[in-house]
């Protein structure tokens, strides 16, 4: 604009993972809540014309990945839909996602991607990563166990047991 020597004006949003926060750990088969916040990180004042830095209807998609390089060919969990993101505006959720069964025990790093499917045309398409390690245990499950107290009567113990690769 006129008048505005050595300003930045932008015109179009930029879309991050400004938080995410899992379970330390999870046993494979649980359904894990996952707070999240996508942020518009663009200034409205930075906009021009103003507007133009709102973004429209995009997916937040969350994987599982080896590394904290969260892409598209990692373990899919889930999605959310933002349906609009105004300029400098956030939008906080609790998702829940199911670990399956087929997933390696171990050490991971739960990763959202805001606009995993760019719909969405960005100042900048390379910061739309987060993620949070979360470890992935074998499935709890429950195994009956005897034992004979000193009357002639059972008494049934359960003791959970933790099978690796355990599957229904």
């Amino acid at each position: 604009p006129a008048g505005s020597v050595g300003a930045l004006f932008f015109s179009s949003p930029n879309l991050i993972v400004e938080f995410i926060d899992a379970p330390d750990s999870a046993h494979l088969g649980d359904t894990v809540p996952v707070s999240n916040t996508i942020k518009n990180q663009i200034d409205p004042s930075e906009c021009d014309p103003p507007g133009s830095c709102d973004a429209g209807a995009f997916k937040v998609k969350f994987y599982l990945s080896t590394d904290t390089v969260i892409t598209t060919t990692d373990v899919f969990l889930g999605q959310r839909i933002i349906t609009s993101l105004l300029a400098g505006e956030s939008d906080p959720a609790i998702i829940n996602l199911t670990l399956a069964d087929g997933i390696s025990l171990g050490d991971y790093y739960l990763g959202a991607i805001a606009d995993a499917d760019n719909e969405v045309t960005e100042t900048d398409e390379t910061d739309n990563t987060g993620y949070d390690l979360i470890t992935i245990q074998g499935r709890l499950c429950f195994l009956p166990a005897t034992m004979r107290n000193s009357r002639p009567r059972r008494l049934l113990i359960y003791l959970p047991v933790i099978l690796k690769g355990y599957s229904q």
